[in-house]
């Protein structure tokens, strides 16, 4: 086919009778207000560290639980059903792979709403690799050819280093409710209109305690930089706070601590004197501490 006769074919195909509609202004006005409807839903009925979760000093969404996701099902009249569109399961090399459908169905009529997809594989860093100490590293290993970070624990900082999940065999249950998890979440952000408001790119699980593993960025000098209040602390993270403070201080003199505290800064800052004053009087009772025991990772409970 020669250069004009692919232009013509183009043009075509590229002609105005096959342009993409504008949508009716009361189209447009009825597809923003059912979003602003969806998005009171989650202010008026969903709780902070309880049904979604925000990481502190980062200007990201947050990120929606799995109570969150199953609190709005009950909430717009949802049922869901999975589908296993693809699986891996090689026994031999370890590898396994799950890719999960999740469809929402109206109760009442039984119509499919919408579809999300979601897949966990064994090859994740947190089901490929475990972090170990010192003494659990096998003899036949040179720890000095493994990755390594430092922690900063109860009793000061220590090393883990890194090995191959020599068990990953235990986790293939925790694969598939994984990929069955996340298809869940795609489902309901799409159904209910919440991706504006929440993000899948970080699992509830990894939110610990509310605190993030990662940097904020920094502002420009040329904008005024604003401490965040204690009002933009999610609830998790002030009872965590609020059972060590009374643990080291007692029940009175610890919430008083708490009292002052106006911003996240002047939180994190009593959150460290209080795990340093509650080192220093374990260190006091006991000559030798014991070692910090690495926890677990998380298994993901059945989605009903």
């Amino acid at each position: 086919m020669e250069n004009k006769e692919i232009l013509t074919v183009i043009e075509k195909n590229s002609s105005s009778d096959i342009d993409i509609p504008d949508p009716a202004p009361q189209m447009i006005e009825k597809a923003l207000q059912k979003i602003k409807q969806c998005q009171a839903i989650v202010q008026k009925q969903l709780i902070a560290g309880v049904d979604y979760g925000t990481i502190p000093g980062t200007a990201g969404k947050s990120t929606l639980f799995k109570p969150g996701a199953e609190k709005l099902l009950r909430i717009y009249g949802l049922i869901d059903t999975y589908e296993f569109i693809e699986r891996i399961e090689d026994w031999d090399k370890g590898i396994f792979y799950c890719l999960v459908k999740c469809i929402l169905k109206d109760f009442k009529t039984g119509k499919t709403v919408t579809e999300g997809i979601g897949s966990c594989n064994s090859k994740e860093n947190k089901y490929r690799w475990r972090w170990v100490t010192e003494k659990e590293i096998p003899q036949d290993v040179d720890k000095n050819a493994l990755p390594k970070k430092t922690i900063n624990g109860q009793y000061g900082n220590y090393i883990l280093y890194r090995l191959e999940n020599d068990d990953i065999f235990s986790q293939v249950n925790t694969i598939q409710k994984m990929a069955k998890k996340r298809a869940l979440m795609d489902a309901v952000l799409s159904a209910c209109r919440l991706s504006s408001i929440f993000t899948q790119d970080i699992n509830d699980e990894d939110i610990k305690n509310g605190i993030s593993h990662h940097q904020p960025q920094p502002q420009p000098q040329s904008q005024p930089q604003t401490q965040p209040t204690t009002s933009s602390i999610d609830g998790k993270t002030m009872i965590e706070t609020k059972k060590l403070l009374t643990e080291v201080y007692g029940p009175k003199a610890g919430l008083e601590k708490l009292k002052g505290i106006k911003t996240q800064k002047e939180l994190a800052d009593l959150i460290q004197q209080a795990q340093k004053d509650k080192q220093k009087a374990k260190e006091e009772t006991k000559a030798e501490p014991e070692e910090e025991e690495i926890p677990e990772e998380e298994t993901i409970e059945e989605p009903f």
